[in-house]
């Protein structure tokens, strides 16, 4: 269904799994089954929202019982806008919880004077910057002409409330009645706010001047016009399926029908007049309408799966009992049992719900365990198709799995890990670090909880065939995975660390990689961290950026770490940027949203950079290859 709300900029920085990135889309779940009983748990679908940045997958990973099917019942809950009993967590015992789901935005860019109120209302902007439109009119005015055509206005503390709709309809009658300039302000504003915020049902304008905006629904909150898509992953079309009867169709008739607008009732008609008639003649004049109409079906089939000159066609033949579509690539015919195991999928995948569905830029689709039935291959098909599909189309899969070979170590930002706590609470963790705790006395290897959730070894997930360079932080991996593949760059996989202040921190790594390279920052803390565990004192050789190239180097070098002064610059992964392209490009910012959404974009933001980011990049890669892979 199409959601329509508010979005709160309440962020707390210290929730699990959250980001510091202003720009995001997720969801909020409180008092849902045993999630988000203790603590609000989030989960984050996009790391941007901004437009064209919308594309990409979330794949939640958990231990059976962990949890992962009430989170997507929680996306479904809040696509229907209601809860069933079931929803309603069991405990505590004699207490009273409500359940809770919303969906978060946070658009800096795009929302500037956004400012919650109360968790509820947002500012959308102020009577002063209409009034300030033409020269004599003030806030007091625009206020006694509103009081004045607004006559289904509920006063409420403080201010005004005004349904949108009523706006609306008063701009509108203002448009053709307005005489005065405040008049015509008004007739501004009534048309503008409801077009603004698409979400607002109600607005208050309050006596200082300032208009908020809110939804009406408290316990489902959301921002944005977009669907959210449960796909049967169970559809399987075969070519048998393709022939029905065209008297009583059978689904995917069905489907393909509804798909170019020709009701049942309508093909009854068409085969009424045939036999009347009894001639062919009459067969291939329907044939011609419904052909005709499946041209546009078939250019939406090639726009989205295939790329070459030469694309896919779909045709009706019918018979006097039989109705059959015919796929068909230049002048060969094929046949659905016969194509790739991708095809097959994209196939169900397009009839099962794209022609049912038109998909529109944020629609979100959720997923449960897609790649079921397909051999390992198919799996790993599956999921570069979904990415790129995402990406193309601007939209996001929600998918849950148990499939290690939907997850790909250069995309782990894709992953949610779903815990159990000992008191059967499910938590998400939003963001991946393969070491995280500082904590020495916890398992702090964070790929075993994908390992764990997915009950399978590392060899799986790693690749014994690409060398395993660990990067101090989420940034650092996007960004060197973006420019690996920019590069065409194959054999190294990069993997993040939480930081190299920890105890034991060459055993945990070589628990996760032979031979383990990390890279580290020319700072005081990278400094040190090779001191202590490198040049493979502890089976782990340590590289700071100074050692790619010298020029890698700010204040702090290998021989005054010690002894710097407070406050001294080091040279990080962000240095190896441009100045310009840092600013320009990258945002001037180091929070990890960006990093992610610039790799899995790098194809549209790779030609933006300068020639010399591409050379300080390259020179980390040459390194790489130089000293550990010749």
């Amino acid at each position: 269904m199409m959601n329509e709300g508010i979005h709160n900029r309440d962020v707390d920085e210290g929730s699990r799994g959250h980001h510091n990135n202003r720009s995001y889309r997720q969801f909020r779940i409180t008092n849902f089954r045993n999630i988000g009983i203790d603590r609000e748990e989030r989960l984050t679908i996009n790391r941007s929202s901004r437009a064209g940045e919308l594309g990409d997958l979330t794949i939640i990973v958990g231990p059976n019982n962990s949890g992962k099917s009430n989170i997507m019942a929680a996306i479904r809950a809040y696509s229907r806008q209601s809860f069933i009993d079931a929803d309603t967590p069991e405990w505590p015992v004699g207490g009273t919880r409500v359940p809770k789901v919303s969906f978060e935005v946070g658009a800096p860019d795009l929302t500037p004077n956004y400012e919650e109120v109360d968790g509820a209302h947002l500012y959308v902007g102020t009577l002063q910057e209409y009034a300030g439109r033409t020269a004599g009119i003030t806030v007091e005015v625009l206020q006694s002409v509103l009081a004045s055509n607004v006559r289904t206005a509920e006063y409420v503390e403080g201010g005004m409330m005004v349904e949108s709709k009523d706006l609306s309809t008063i701009g509108q009658k203002l448009s053709s009645s307005a005489k005065s300039d405040a008049e015509r302000i008004v007739r501004d504003i009534c048309l503008e706010l409801p077009k603004k915020t698409g979400w607002a049902k109600t607005f208050v304008f309050l006596m200082d001047g300032r208009i908020s905006a809110h939804n009406d629904e408290e316990a489902f909150t959301g921002v944005g016009r977009f669907k959210i898509y449960n796909y049967d992953s169970d559809i399987s079309y075969s070519q048998k399926d393709l022939v029905c009867d065209p008297l009583n169709p059978n689904k995917f008739c069905s489907c393909m029908l509804n798909a170019i607008g020709i009701s049942k009732t309508e093909v009854a008609n068409y085969y009424d007049s045939y036999g009347k008639m009894k001639t062919k003649r009459t067969l291939r004049m329907i044939e011609n309408v419904i052909n005709e109409k499946l041209e546009s079906v078939s250019d939406r089939f090639n726009s989205m799966y295939y790329s070459d000159e030469v694309g896919y066609s779909f045709n009706v033949y019918l018979e006097s009992n039989s109705m059959e579509l015919n796929i068909s690539k230049g002048n060969k015919t094929l046949k659905l049992d016969n194509q790739s195991t991708g095809f097959k999928w994209f196939f169900n995948f397009f009839f099962g719900l794209l022609q049912g569905y038109p998909l529109e830029s944020g629609d979100i689709i959720l997923m449960d365990e897609p790649a079921t039935g397909l051999h390992v291959s198919g799996q790993i098909e599956l999921r570069r198709f979904l990415k790129e599909f995402a990406v193309k189309n601007q939209v996001s899969f929600v998918i849950a799995t148990h499939s290690p070979f939907l997850i790909d170590c250069d995309h782990l930002d894709e992953v949610r890990v779903v815990t159990r706590d000992e008191n059967g609470l499910s938590h998400i963790e939003n963001n991946f670090l393969t070491v995280d705790s500082e904590d020495s006395s916890r398992d702090s290897d964070k790929m075993d909880s994908i390992l764990g959730a997915l009950t399978v070894g590392r060899h799986i997930i790693l690749s014994p065939d690409s060398r395993v360079v660990f990067v101090e932080g989420i940034t650092d991996y996007n960004y060197l995975t973006a420019f690996k593949h920019l590069f065409g760059i194959e054999g190294i996989t990069f993997l993040p660390i939480g930081g190299v202040k920890k105890d034991h921190l060459a055993s945990k790594l070589r628990k996760i990689a032979s031979d383990p390279i990390l890279i580290v920052d020319s700072d005081k803390a990278g400094y040190i961290a090779k001191e202590k565990d490198g040049n493979g004192k502890m089976g782990i050789d340590v590289i700071a950026l100074s050692d790619i190239d010298p020029s890698f180097m700010r204040d702090i070098n290998q021989d005054n770490y010690k002894s710097c002064a407070e406050g001294a610059r080091g040279f990080t992964i962000e240095d190896l940027f441009s100045k310009t392209d840092f600013e320009n490009i990258v945002g001037g910012s180091k929070e990890s949203n960006q990093s992610a959404v610039i790799k899995t974009y790098i194809g549209e933001y790779g030609p933006r950079f300068s020639e010399e980011t591409r050379t300080n990049f390259r020179k980390v890669f040459d390194y790489l290859k130089q000293e550990f892979m010749e």
